[in-house]
């Protein structure tokens, strides 16, 4: 975010301040006491910093010496511009994509509460359902690995909590978690769970109960090289000799209280991550004026020439109403979108003879463009 009279930002309301920039080239008076309440703020940092060799996050000293001499663009902008950092949470919405590490993207179609959502027989909530189609049009069945594998050391790790809650043994614990490891290993002469079960023994007490809190805190993983992972007969048999179901009917709550799938459906635990194709972000289009950019909406107001943002679907719900909706729309697409040109035309007429006609000659603005360009990209003439 940057404070300055080009553009006004509105910060989201959960918003966490990372960092603050200045770059003083005015009157040092309206800002001063920002600089000395920020130089105390990074104080403790600076000076951890300054020990280690390392470059201060904020130098007032520096800022004051050079006041009057930045630049932007190569020339020196008058008054003072001060940039704030910061990181925004965005919860996922419709219409955002979703990827995992085996390549499967996906966009989220629907969004239920978790007391609608499928859920097995013990009450575990799905978080995320993804269609078996994925598998096959990615052709990588490492997604099924993942998933199983992912689920079989999540379970793990609630039978270890439970042996603790319980007041198991050392050596039980041991036991327990050194089979694990010996029956998923794939290394060559088991070298990877032959080296866990030698530092386990090698611990003392206090060394394993932090081990065994660590473990139960952060999950179990299995962390092995390249091509010596689990093999898919270590997988289903370790499960099946722990009791660990990898497949499942599950509770379809949407269609009933006790209605079940048909047949059992692959869960487990699968790693995504939400790619840059954000819906809240890409779905706007802007042509001219200036915009909050957390919201890519026109800003407010006749003094930061403000307009108003009507989207694809705002316009077909006004389409909707038949001809007074084209009216509305009309007067949407130019007068009160941000066309200042348009505006300027339509209120000299307004003054000059008491009102004024939004005729066919009246330029659409930003808005209005981006819909006649859907409409041509469906093949619609909008000339017609």
């Amino acid at each position: 975010m940057a404070l300055s009279d080009d553009y006004e930002i509105i910060a989201p309301d959960k918003c966490e301040i990372t960092g603050v920039k200045f770059f003083p080239n005015g009157n040092l008076n309206q800002i001063m006491n920002l600089i000395d309440y920020t130089d105390q703020y990074y104080a403790q940092t600076n000076k951890m910093i300054a020990n280690a060799g390392g470059k201060r996050l904020f130098d007032k000293k520096y800022l004051l010496e050079n006041a009057g001499k930045f630049t932007d663009h190569n020339e020196v902008f008058k008054g003072n511009k001060v940039i704030i950092e910061s990181i925004s949470y965005m919860p996922a919405r419709l219409g955002d994509k979703l990827t995992n590490r085996h390549g499967g993207k996906g966009v989220i179609t629907k969004i239920l509460p978790d007391e609608l959502m499928p859920h097995t027989e013990s009450g575990k909530v799905i978080d995320v359902i993804y269609h078996s189609l994925c598998v096959v049009g990615r052709m990588n069945v490492g997604q099924l690995h993942e998933c199983a594998s992912g689920k079989l050391m999540n379970d793990a790790t609630n039978m270890l909590k439970d042996m603790v809650d319980k007041g198991a043994s050392r050596p039980q614990i041991e036991k327990f978690i050194i089979d694990l490891y010996s029956n998923l290993d794939n290394t060559d002469n088991k070298m990877y769970s032959t080296g866990i079960a030698r530092n386990l023994k090698s611990m003392d007490d206090s060394e394993f109960q932090n081990y065994v809190t660590d473990s139960i805190k952060n999950k179990l993983k299995l962390i092995v090289p390249p091509f010596q992972g689990d093999t898919v007969d270590q997988v289903v048999n370790t499960a099946n000799k722990m009791g660990i179901k990898l497949a499942e009917k599950l509770y379809l709550p949407e269609l009933g209280p006790n209605v079940k799938t048909k047949y059992p459906v692959a869960i487990g635990i699968l790693y995504f991550q939400r790619l840059e194709q954000i819906a809240g972000i890409k779905s706007h289009a802007r042509n001219v004026g200036r915009y909050i950019k957390t919201t890519m909406n026109p800003t407010r107001g006749k003094a930061r020439a403000g307009g108003q943002k009507m989207g694809e679907m705002d316009s077909w719900c006004m389409l909707s109403y038949g001809s007074e909706g084209k009216d509305v729309l009309r007067e949407m697409y130019a007068v009160s979108a941000d066309n200042q040109n348009v505006k300027s035309q339509v209120l000299s007429d307004i003054i000059r003879n008491g009102k004024a006609d939004i005729s066919e000659d009246v330029k659409l603005s930003g808005s209005g463009e981006y819909f006649n360009a859907v409409c041509t990209a469906m093949g619609i003439d909008t000339s017609a």
